[in-house]
This record gives structure tokens, sequence and C-alpha cells, in this order.
């Protein structure tokens, strides 16, 4: 009896030792986002979660905390390192000052016409394994990338083409874009976005780089500004979905794998449902008389034209930024989208 029991002992402890067997330890990631609650990115990315949740069977439990509400946007990594999150759905280029590359890859002004095409890019053009190379180094691992859409541009001036940035002040962010449209005559003016709407109103600014369609809607922008440009030429932000390099370690590949499938799916749903919402704030604007300054062809063509040329000039900045201004020229040229 004794040797019997010993058996079924040892037996059960090599099956509950096996790979199977640990697979269905329960892992609990708290990952904090960029977006606010309640936003239509935040709710995507809470459908996420669910969906991953729910492939796994229980073994994965994401818990999707909005921005701010555990550490500072910027201090996410630093967070992951030491435990206090286990990652983040961020935009790289906030990262920039650690590594240039983070900027060059995360949002390359002018560059797309659509959020389809970056994807593209990233999936299939070797941009999301050269994000990883660049996270690996931070010891986070990026399971994929998601877009909210091209951003519009709320003006109070005709601006039907490039020549119409010539004296403007543009509220715009450090980096590419504020040198861009410098190059076009524009004068760049960097604030926090709290502060947009209140420039817009006292004429501090005369055009702003902020969101897309809907998120300037939601914002009042539109209130104080006399038109926009639409659909968008300039910006088109990438947000990552980083864990930390230990925390994906510890996944099974199975695991593994139902997160990726889930992040693809992650990003038709918020580039889908964004979609709505800017076609939705598209007729209210319309109804409302304000003035839409959609560009042609040729004027969207000279304005990456101006762009290209900055885009080289960031490549000098790291070996990282090189490789990733290059293959999105290279990914640009080859399918037509640079002429």
């Amino acid at each position: 009896m004794n040797k019997l029991f010993t058996c079924v002992a040892t037996l059960l402890a090599v099956v509950l030792t096996t790979p199977a067997a640990l697979a269905e330890k329960t892992h609990d990631l708290t990952i904090q986002t960029i977006f606010q609650a309640g936003s239509v990115n935040q709710e995507s990315i809470e459908r996420f979660a669910d969906n991953a949740n729910r492939m796994s069977g229980g073994r994965l439990n994401i818990d999707i905390r909005p921005i701010g509400s555990v550490v500072g946007y910027t201090e996410t990594v630093d967070a992951a390192s030491v435990g206090i999150l286990d990652g983040h759905i961020s935009f790289p280029g906030y990262f920039s000052g650690i590594e240039p590359g983070f900027a060059a890859i995360a949002d390359l002004p002018g560059g797309y016409d659509n959020p389809y095409q970056a994807q593209m890019m990233m999936e299939y053009g070797g941009g999301l394994d050269l994000l990883r190379q660049m996270y690996a180094k931070l010891s986070m691992y990026t399971i994929g990338t998601t877009w909210w859409g091209v951003e519009s541009m709320p003006v109070n001036s005709e601006v039907k083409g490039v020549d119409g940035f010539k004296g403007l002040k543009i509220r715009a962010p450090q980096g590419m874009a504020s040198i861009i449209f410098t190059n076009l005559g524009a004068s760049a003016v960097n604030l926090p976005g709290s502060e947009v709407y209140g420039a817009f109103e006292k004429g501090v600014i005369d055009a702003t780089d902020w969101g897309t369609l809907a998120m300037n809607e939601d914002a009042g922008l539109h209130d104080v500004a006399t038109g926009f440009i639409y659909p968008g030429i300039h910006s088109m932000p990438m947000a990552d979905i980083s864990i930390a390099m230990e925390r994906w370690n510890a996944l099974s590949p199975e695991l593994q794998k139902i997160l990726q499938v889930a992040t693809r799916d992650l990003a038709r749903d918020m580039i889908q449902s964004n979609s709505l919402r800017d076609t939705q704030a598209l007729k209210a604007l319309a109804d409302k008389g304000t003035e839409q300054y959609e560009w042609s062809d040729q004027e969207r063509q000279k304005f990456r034209r101006a762009a290209a040329k900055v885009w080289k000039e960031y490549a000098d900045k790291s070996e990282f930024a090189g490789e990733a201004i290059g293959l999105q020229l290279d990914f640009l040229r080859d399918h037509g989208f640079l002429k």
C-alpha cells in the first residue's frame, strides 16, 4: 500500500509540473494606457483585454488602467522595470529622449494616407521587428501596435495647400513636425494639450496639430476654429502594446499567441471605431457650416516631399533612427505612396 501511495504521489507530482499544468496558472497583467477613461480608444482597449482574457480560458487576467492612474504617462517603462506595472499601451515617441528611433517609427509626419498603410509597414515591412529591438534595450517586449487614425487640423485661416501654412502660428509637438511646419513658413508653438483650446480662443495659435477629427470635436476645438483640414495630411501616431520582458517570457507560447492575435484585432477595432466617429463628426460639422479643406493629391505630395527632407535629417540622430527612416522610405517608394 505504501509503495502504491508513493508511486501515485510521484506520478501526481510529475503531472503537476508538466508545461500543460503550469500553463493553467493565472497571469495577472496590469497595463496602463495613454487614454482617458470612457474615451473611444480606452473602450477599444478594454474590449481587447476582455477578448484576451476569455480566449485564454482564465489564464490571463489583464487589468487596464487609464492614463495617469498609476504613474505618469512618461514613467511607464520605469514602472514596468520595477513591477509597479506589467506593461503599457503608449506612444513610443514619449521615449525618444532615451532613443531617437522611437520617434522615427512612432509617427512619420506626412508619411501615410491611412493607418492601414502604416500597419502593413509594421507587420510586413520590418517595422515591428525594429520596434521590438528598441524596446528590448529597455527590457520590454512589444506585442504589437495600433493606431487611431490620421489627425485632422483645426485652422483659423484658409489652408487649401502647402502655401497656406505661411505666416501661421501652429501648435505642434517638438521634433519633426515642428521642423516641417517651420520649413513651410509657419511658426511652431509648443504647448501642452491642456492649453490648446485657450490658445486658440485667444489667438495665440492659428492652427493645431492635436488629434483626429472626432477627438478635436470632443475637445471643442471646432468651436474656436473657422475650418479644418480633413482628411489629415500631417500626423498619424502609433501606440505600442508592450510588457516587461520577464513577464512575456513567463507566458506559454499559446498565451503569447493569444495576446498577439488579440492585439491585431485591437488595431482593427481602434482604427474602425475612430473612423466611424470621424464620419459622424464630419456630418455634424457640415451641418454647422464649418469649412472643410480637402487637399488635392498634388498638395499632399508637396507636403510629403517637404517632410521627407526632415525625415532624412532626423535619420542621423541614431542608428535605430536611421533604420526606422530607411525602412519606411523604402516601403513608401516601393508601394507608390511617395512619388
